[in-house]
């Protein structure tokens, strides 16, 4: 995507859609950034594509080291190619959202378009299937409406 904004003649911003979970191999006070790593991401990539997957699999743990998965690896990942490939005067917008579900009023309340995650959670929830999670209270649900994600963008792609 970023190699096609930069043909764009009259682009005004560069969105990309993160999680905020992106930088959750850092412990204790966590800035708003892109914090640089060791290694270069795009080496680091293009080691991972010349593996089999097998190996990848093998040395899973290895690879994504204090990351939990591959989605906040790849999304970390993604972030910091984003920076060191990004023409200087190109303004980026970088959307760091939590759990997606369900909507909160647009299209309508409880819409979804997938039954994976928070969408599946909710689906089932909705419809009588499941009434009970067993959780801890005192944990935080983070859970962030399509609605309020889908206008955050907008919003932020705007200015």
């Amino acid at each position: 995507m970023l190699e096609l904004a930069k043909q764009c003649k009259q682009l005004n911003v560069f969105t990309h859609m993160s999680t905020c979970y992106v930088n959750c191999d850092k412990e204790g006070y966590i800035e708003e950034k892109v914090y640089d790593i060791k290694e270069d991401s795009e080496q680091l990539i293009d080691g991972l594509l010349k593996m089999t997957p097998e190996e990848q699999d093998k040395n899973l743990k290895q690879i994504l080291g204090k990351f939990p998965n591959t989605y906040t690896f790849t999304k970390s990942m993604g972030e910091r190619t984003l920076k060191k490939k990004r023409p200087a005067n190109m303004p980026v917008v970088l959307l760091r959202p939590s759990i997606v579900g369900g909507a909160h009023r647009d299209p309508y309340p409880g819409w979804t378009d997938t039954l994976s995650a928070a969408g599946g959670l909710g689906f089932v929830g909705a419809i009588g299937v499941m009434d009970l999670i067993q959780c801890d209270p005192k944990q935080i649900l983070d859970i962030i409406p399509v609605d309020f994600v889908t206008h955050a963008t907008i919003v932020s792609t705007a200015l």
